[in-house]
C-alpha cells in the first residue's frame, strides 16, 4: 500500500517526486494527535524514496500540548530516517506555541508567499 492510498481524512497530501506535502488540519489537539502519529509513521516507513516532508500549517489555528508532542515525536522519527521536515506557512497562533517552547530554533520554516 502506498501513502497515496491511505485513508487520512484530516490530512490531505500531495506528492512531488521524493517530497510529500501534507495539509495540516485547523486543529492539532488530543483528538487529532493519535491519527497524526499513526498516519505519519505509515508515510515514513512505507515510502522508501521519501526525502522531504512539508507540513503546511496555513490553516491551523490551534495546537495543544498533545499536538506538539505528536508533532515532535513525528519529527524525531523522520529525522532518524534522514527525512527533512519543513514547516510551511505557520500561523501566528501556532508560532507563539513553538516560540514559547523554544522550538523555533530547532525547526525549518518556509513561506509560500513570494519575498
Amino acid at each position: 500500500m502506498t501513502a497515496t492510498n491511505i485513508q487520512a481524512p484530516l490530512f490531505s497530501t500531495t506528492w512531488l517526486k521524493d517530497t510529500l506535502a501534507i495539509q495540516m488540519p485547523p486543529r492539532l489537539t488530543a483528538l487529532e494527535s493519535s491519527s497524526f502519529l499513526q498516519i505519519f509513521q505509515v508515510w515514513i516507513q512505507n515510502e522508501t524514496s521519501l526525502t522531504t516532508i512539508i507540513l503546511d500549517f496555513g490553516q491551523m489555528t490551534l495546537i495543544d500540548s498533545r499536538g506538539v508532542g505528536a508533532f515532535l515525536s513525528n519529527l524525531k522519527s523522520a529525522r532518524a530516517q534522514n527525512i527533512q521536515v519543513i514547516l510551511r506557512d505557520v500561523t501566528p497562533e501556532v508560532m507563539i506555541v513553538f516560540s514559547l517552547m523554544g522550538l523555533e530554533k530547532l525547526l525549518t520554516f518556509e513561506s509560500s508567499e513570494p519575498g
